[in-house]
């Protein structure tokens, strides 16, 4: 997790690897920070292929789920509370500098499988799409 506006003294918020199953945790997230998810291969080599997600911001709620707040395109501000969030790759990524300024740029696309409102969403699996697809 990465981001333009950060807790102090910190370079990247949180660092993890996948396992062999590609699963991974990310704990200790602060809450309050417009954050982005960037991925890079293990054994990454130049040009430093990376895929980036748009900003969002985590929140801290009770009911023992993963939140994310963030607005839609029409600007409307959306409660995403989630289990699990599956992230998909797409295409062979880009420069990862140039992959976390594109997506800056870009609003946060979510799909799922759960209940929905027009400002809330309650999500057991939620899907987010990084990088293109393959032309």
């Amino acid at each position: 997790l990465v981001g333009d506006e950060m807790p102090p003294s910190s370079s990247v918020v949180a660092n993890t690897r996948t396992d062999k199953g590609g699963r991974f945790e990310l704990t200790g997230i602060p809450t309050g920070f417009q954050l982005q998810i960037l991925v890079e291969p293990h054994d990454a080599q130049p040009p430093w292929l990376g895929w980036a997600s748009a900003p969002m911001v985590f929140a801290q709620h009770d009911d023992g789920n993963a939140h994310i707040e963030y607005s839609t395109i029409d600007g409307q501000p959306i409660d995403f509370g989630f289990q699990n969030l599956y992230l998909i790759l797409e295409g062979t990524g880009t420069n990862w500098k140039t992959a976390l300024k594109e997506a800056r740029e870009k609003k946060l696309e979510l799909n799922w499988d759960g209940l929905s409102t027009d400002t809330l969403v309650r999500a057991g699996m939620t899907f987010l799409e990084l990088g293109n697809q393959p032309k």
